[in-house]
């Protein structure tokens, strides 16, 4: 029975066998777990074998999300970018503008890079709140 597979592996070779064996129905890398240059390597992979990809976007930060929004722009065997609406707003925490998405999509983030400004200052107020929480216990 084909599965939705990849959320959890890292690498194609952890995934190989499921596709030498007919298993996959779509590949779901996460960025998050494999980077971006695996990533590629596993939609390549799943191509090969004429399946479909949908990357899953977890909880990350906009570093994170931007990628998995550049891989699905980039291959040509995109089922969809599966996420949970949610994680958009959060990612915005430690990044300056807001990551716009709708249910017709998600555009590609512009600017060098990702496409992603860091809020210096956010990180530093989140990293002094993370401190203090910890030396309080």
């Amino acid at each position: 029975m084909p599965l939705a597979v990849g959320e959890s592996y890292r690498t194609r070779f952890e995934v190989l066998p499921f596709f030498e064996r007919g298993a996959v129905g779509v590949l779901q890398p996460d960025l998050g777990r494999s980077g971006i240059t695996e990533a590629r390597k596993l939609a390549v992979l799943a191509d090969t074998h004429h399946v479909r990809v949908a990357p899953h976007v977890s909880i990350g930060l906009r570093p994170q999300i931007a990628a998995a929004v550049h891989l699905a722009a980039a291959i040509p065997n995109l089922l969809l970018l599966e996420c949970n609406p949610n994680v958009f707003d959060q990612s915005s925490r430690l990044a300056r503008g807001a990551l716009d998405w709708s249910v017709a999509g998600v555009p590609v983030p512009q600017g060098p890079g990702l496409g992603v400004e860091i809020d210096d200052e956010a990180v530093r107020h989140a990293a002094i709140g993370t401190a203090v929480a910890v030396g309080a216990g």
